[in-house]
């Protein structure tokens, strides 16, 4: 369970996230919807712990293997794509299965700078894939995608994630709704 009590969070003296607390069962999956600024990215950042609330608290399970993939692809250009996806000492054989499911076995040995956006996306959902965590934030991580393409990729994310914890922020929820448990709705 990763519980949320009151959290609170500002940036510039401007409030993006008031007292909010929610109980997240590690078994579930969560869509996380709201209007542009209304806080989804703090709230996925604030859960992996790369900010901290200005008050309240976040508790997670200790030894929570966590990974999120951000709404900018974070690859490193002189690695390959299949080094990429390994980078957290992945397996290569599930590297290789799960970029084939996403259609880049072609672009395995390519570098990142020439790769489409949409590839740079499907070779970071990847790599967040490949080490098999236990809680996946995904931050925007359709942006780039056709519909067919979309399609593909939340149904191997929630298929790998199945009896894990995924928390999804979109602007194509209708992609993930029916894999999701609850939604989580900021204002």
């Amino acid at each position: 369970m990763i519980i949320l009590q009151n959290i609170c969070k500002s940036y510039d003296s401007k409030a993006v996230l008031e007292n909010l607390s929610a109980s997240l069962d590690l078994h579930r999956s969560f869509l996380l919807t709201g209007p542009s600024g209304a806080g989804k990215t703090t709230l996925l950042r604030l859960i992996a712990g790369l900010e901290m609330p200005d008050s309240g608290e976040i508790i997670k399970p200790a030894g929570l293997k966590l990974r999120m993939v951000f709404q900018e692809d974070r690859l490193l250009e002189h690695l390959t794509v299949l080094q990429n996806v390994m980078l957290e000492k992945g397996e290569a054989e599930r590297a290789r299965r799960l970029l084939t499911a996403l259609e880049l076995t072609e672009e395995m040995t390519s570098r990142p700078d020439t790769l489409s956006g949409g590839m740079k996306r499907r070779v970071a959902m990847a790599r967040a894939l490949c080490t098999e965590p236990d809680l996946l934030l995904l931050d925007e991580p359709f942006n780039g995608l056709d519909e067919e393409l979309r399609h593909k990729a939340a149904a191997l994310i929630f298929k790998e994630m199945q009896g894990k914890c995924v928390i999804c922020a979109t602007h194509y929820p209708e992609e993930i709704r029916h894999f999701v448990s609850a939604e989580i709705r900021l204002e």
